[in-house]
């Protein structure tokens, strides 16, 4: 598998495998995450959808500073401030 920060620099060039690599590494761990503030199971999905949705609509603008954070929770949620 490609170093985090490979998959990150495929994504920022629009590959969508590599997109979808890191939605299936990190998306169980931050839907645990997300439940522990939004009790709603639907409503934690919702939220987790529209972070990947922004993520991918902004991933041009992914600053280096990201490139050396593990993607989880405060990686993507910094995100949303792009």
């Amino acid at each position: 598998m490609a170093s985090d920060n490979k998959i990150i620099e495929l994504i920022k060039q629009g590959d969508i495998a590599a997109f979808n690599t890191l939605f299936k590494s990190v998306y169980l761990q931050l839907y645990i995450h997300c439940r522990k503030f939004i009790p709603d199971p639907e409503d934690a999905k919702d939220i987790l959808q529209n972070v990947f949705l922004r993520f991918w609509e902004k991933r041009e603008n992914i600053v280096e500073r990201f490139l050396y954070q593990r993607p989880g929770p405060v990686f993507f949620f910094d995100m949303l401030n792009l």
